[in-house]
């Protein structure tokens, strides 16, 4: 299913979870070294300034190319470029995949815009060529980034797959009449939670191992967007701007106690069990979202000056930064201030077992002819 080496794939989540043990003085520096030499990767992967001088290599080559090749075909002729697009598109995936397959290129740079390419080519021309609704549009991108992700797994084509999923569901519910709208947020919350909670049981499927960040974009963005539905500004505003709620200047949202409680309390359900199950992605959303809260309340209620509110936040910031830091210095509660790495766990454990244990083998000695007590045939038992 997926275009690299899925050995190589392997070796690099091993290497990392090697590099960070040995960061935390888990495994000796001449473990460490041992256990990265056993693990071959033959990918072409260069640093960060070549990899983005190669994306945008590619990106103008090809753009340049569909741009000389469409001065061939009227201007007026769209179904003409919808068609050439398709074909480039289809072009940018094959290449794609020889370079994957023949150079090895993994997150080279070229790889990554050939990809892009390609999907960029194919969804347009197909926009053009059909017309769909936004409906059929978002379920034309889902189907395309779903199929990216899975046999490239890139990590952005994953947040488009999870955007254009609940751009379908918000459209889908939309084109109904008042009462399917009046349920789409909570329709949109049950969906980004059964998300979240079966990407958490994914995670101890072997067969999705290797898309581990992959599932790390989609929990993130279901808890965002679970939170986004019930947000009471994202809510209201969508109402009117969208479904052509009728509200007069500083109305409330009807029911709108609702969603003032899913705003203020949700970012804090998401620290409280985060913290009770030391998890670090809820951590950081919860808290992320917490800003997001205050930014709202900020915007329909007067607490004080956008300056004096900021002032005091940061301030409010720091002080308690400063009294967890002091606090964690040593670890209390499973938690410490130093940061950790995540799961080296099982993997780590057999390597260095395997790493440890691993018999050595004396090299043979030759045999020696000659020297035989009986007409020098080297049958003497010093053979």
């Amino acid at each position: 299913m997926i275009a690299y080496n899925n050995e190589w794939l392997k070796n690099i989540q091993a290497i990392e979870s090697v590099d960070a043990a040995g960061k935390e003085r888990l495994i000796t520096p001449e473990e460490t070294q041992a256990i990265r030499q056993k693990l071959t990767i033959g990918f072409y992967t260069p640093n960060t300034f070549i990899r983005i001088g190669l994306f945008l290599l590619t990106l103008v080559i090809c753009l340049f190319s569909y741009g000389f090749i469409s001065l061939f075909v009227m201007a007026s002729l769209e179904k003409g470029l919808a068609a050439i697009a398709i074909f480039f598109g289809l072009v940018s995936y094959g290449a794609l995949e020889y370079l994957i397959r023949t150079k090895q290129h993994f997150k080279s740079g070229g790889d990554d815009a050939l990809l892009w390419l390609a999907a960029s080519f194919i969804s347009g021309g197909l926009y053009i060529l059909t017309d769909p609704t936004p409906l059929q549009n978002c379920l034309l991108i889902l189907v395309i980034a779903v199929g990216a992700t899975l046999r490239f797994t890139d990590r952005v084509m994953t947040a488009v797959a999870v955007l254009s999923f609940f751009g379908a569901i918000f459209y889908l519910f939309g084109s109904y009449g008042a009462f399917f709208r009046a349920i789409l947020p909570f329709v949109c919350m049950v969906v980004a939670l059964l998300l979240y909670f079966g990407t958490k049981r994914l995670r101890h499927v072997e067969a999705t191992k290797l898309y581990s960040a992959n599932l790390d974009v989609v929990a993130v963005l279901s808890l965002v967007i679970c939170y986004v539905a019930g947000n009471y500004f994202v809510v209201r505003e969508l109402s009117i701007g969208l479904f052509q709620l009728n509200l007069v200047e500083g109305a409330p949202l009807p029911f709108g106690w609702i969603f003032w409680t899913v705003t203020c309390m949700l970012p804090l359900i998401y620290l409280g069990v985060g913290i009770k199950q030391k998890d670090r992605l809820l951590i950081r959303t919860g808290l992320l979202l917490v800003a997001v809260s205050l930014v709202t309340l900020k915007y329909y209620l007067f607490i004080a000056s956008v300056e004096v509110l900021i002032t005091l936040l940061g301030l409010l910031l720091l002080a308690t930064a400063y009294g967890l830091i002091k606090f964690l210095s040593t670890p209390r509660f499973g938690f410490v201030y130093k940061e950790t790495e995540e799961e080296e766990g099982a993997q780590l454990e057999s390597l260095v077992i395997a790493e440890t244990f691993s018999p050595v083998v004396a090299p043979a000695d030759p045999a020696r002819f000659g020297g035989g007590n009986f007409g020098g045939a080297g049958s003497s038992g010093e053979f």
